[in-house]
């Protein structure tokens, strides 16, 4: 019976190998995207911010924004921000 099972395992596991799969991984990039800036808050909950002070660190920016393209759909958005020093 184990060797019935065993063929069967390998039979199957030949005809997997045998049949053509194709996986195809897509990414869009859309070079500019019109947006509005709606809010901006300190700490993770747009509803709910926290207070910074001068010499925190580790708090999070919340960016809330709006997608003014009805054609476009935005997701996964990152961004980096730099900042420089006041002269």
């Amino acid at each position: 019976m184990k060797k019935l099972n065993r063929r069967k395992h390998v039979f199957f596991m030949i005809l997997l190998a045998l049949i053509p799969i194709r996986i195809e991984i897509v990414q869009v990039r859309c070079e500019s995207v019109e947006f509005k800036v709606n809010r901006v808050v300190w700490g993770d909950n747009i509803d709910n911010p926290i207070k910074a002070y001068p010499g925190d660190s580790e708090v999070p920016l919340t960016v809330e924004v709006q997608n003014l393209s009805s054609d476009k759909t935005i997701k996964g958005v990152s961004a980096t921000l730099n900042l420089e020093p006041l002269h």
